[in-house]
């Protein structure tokens, strides 16, 4: 049994994460071996993620949490750990993002996930792995579930669109946020979730007023080790080569195709057209020999008849 690569995915994606780009998808990949992590990290990990919760929802029943002052003290002391903590943590991020008017459209959407795909299948094949797999949370959120689906039919079809080599990428699993042998992985996901929307440009309310909690400074530094983590674009950047050959090719394909049809058809046409000769000539010959027979025999009777007159 070879190494595998799994790949947790936010089916959500992410607005305007940079000035650039206004849609983006990412995937936190992990070795399959390490899937688990220390009983050290898995605590530091959950008490990380119950502080973004309190700070969030300005936990009442902890007086820590109630008032602006001692939640910034919080929230700043916890971001001013992550960069330590998360270079410890080994994890790669790919990234796939689209600049496009109209926001997140089901074009742009399609467009942005089956690049996340083709990237983590060329990734595997980078790295010598044998295979790779999707990890989707099952949230029980039903506002999610179109977007789940959707992604779901694009990785089903992703032999169609990454040929043959997408069958490197070959499971797709559902699982819950507690799920024994996930959670470490979605606990991962979770905490770079909670910075990566402070990241963005666009937040919701709470998000914004989260980020007026945090220092300008602390938050870069976290930044600067996410980006880090973010599997180099030179190193995938056929990625984007591979869709457009494959289209390339496609397109090829399908004029050699319409051309032999093309061929085939004036063949035929032809073909059929001297068959219509051929039966034209042989008709005629029938006639012809017909004629030949008549004459034959009435110049024979013209012998006959000579003779017996002599």
């Amino acid at each position: 049994m070879g190494k595998k690569l799994i790949m947790v995915v936010n089916e959500s994606g992410y607005r305007n994460f940079s000035e650039n780009d206004n849609f983006c998808m990412a995937g936190i990949v992990f070795d399959e071996e390490n899937l688990y992590g220390s009983e050290y990290i898995k605590e530091e990990l959950e008490k990380k993620l119950n502080i973004f919760k309190k700070v969030y929802s300005k936990d009442e029943s902890d007086e820590r949490y109630k008032s602006y002052s001692s939640r910034k003290r919080i929230i700043n002391n916890l971001v001013d750990s992550l960069p330590m903590f998360l270079d410890k943590l080994k994890f790669n991020i790919i990234l796939s993002s689209i600049r496009t008017s109209s926001g997140k459209t089901k074009e742009s959407y399609d467009r942005v996930a089956k690049n996340l795909l083709t990237k983590f299948n060329v990734y595997i094949s980078k790295r010598n792995m044998t295979s790779g797999g999707i990890i989707s949370e099952d949230t029980r959120d039903i506002t999610e579930w179109d977007l789940k689906q959707q992604f779901f039919d694009i990785y089903s079809e992703r032999n169609h669109n990454l040929g043959s080599d997408g069958s490197k990428i070959n499971s797709f699993i559902v699982a819950g946020r507690n799920n024994e042998v996930y959670k470490f992985n979605f606990d991962v996901y979770h905490l770079l979730d909670n910075i990566i929307k402070l990241m963005c440009q666009n937040m919701s309310s709470a998000e914004e007023e989260v980020k007026k909690l945090i220092s300008d400074e602390k938050l870069r530094a976290v930044s600067e080790v996410i980006k880090n983590k973010v599997i180099n674009e030179a190193a995938l950047d056929m990625a984007d080569e591979i869709i457009n050959d494959k289209n390339t090719i496609l397109k090829r394909l399908n004029e050699e195709i319409a051309k032999l049809k093309q061929e085939l058809s004036d063949r035929n046409e032809k073909i059929n057209d001297s068959k219509k000769q051929i039966n034209e000539l042989t008709n005629e010959i029938g006639f012809l020999k017909g004629k030949l027979e008549e004459e034959k025999s009435s110049e024979g009777s013209k012998i006959v008849f000579r003779a017996l007159s002599e």
